[in-house]
């Protein structure tokens, strides 16, 4: 695996998305998906991408359940905020209360900072917003 370092970060150049891990009967396939998770770890994979509304609001609380049995410094974790509920400043820090708790952890990539990608998805041209939100 080649790595790149991100501020004192060292970040695998390959990341793992969770938008699209393996269905059953409208669920997430825990078997397959927790294997390729842990493949994923095992090959040197340190980036997982997942957000709120990844698998009908799921994915956060699955890839919590699985990266939380590895150690945490060996993987850092970006989710998106769905800012399509969010109205307020209150709205956003209970949003990412509920997210840290999905992910059972108590910080996100970058490695202890509360940095927090808020995702504006403009169509056709997918335009991604980010802020830091503090807690």
């Amino acid at each position: 695996m080649e790595y790149r370092t991100l501020g004192e970060e060292k970040v695998s150049l390959l990341g793992f998305g969770c938008m699209r891990f393996p269905v059953k009967k409208g669920k997430i396939d825990e078997e397959p998906s927790r294997r390729m998770l842990e493949r994923a770890l095992e090959a040197g994979v340190t980036y997982f991408d997942t957000a709120w509304p990844y698998h009908d609001g799921k994915s956060e609380a699955f890839v919590g359940s699985v990266l939380s049995g590895f150690d945490r410094s060996r993987y850092q974790l970006a989710t998106k905020l769905p800012v399509w509920l969010v109205h307020s400043r209150e709205d956003a820090r209970s949003f990412v209360e509920k997210q840290l708790a999905n992910l059972r952890t108590d910080y996100r990539a970058p490695r202890k900072t509360r940095l927090v990608f808020l995702g504006a998805l403009v169509n056709p041209y997918r335009i991604y917003t980010y802020i830091k939100v503090d807690l």
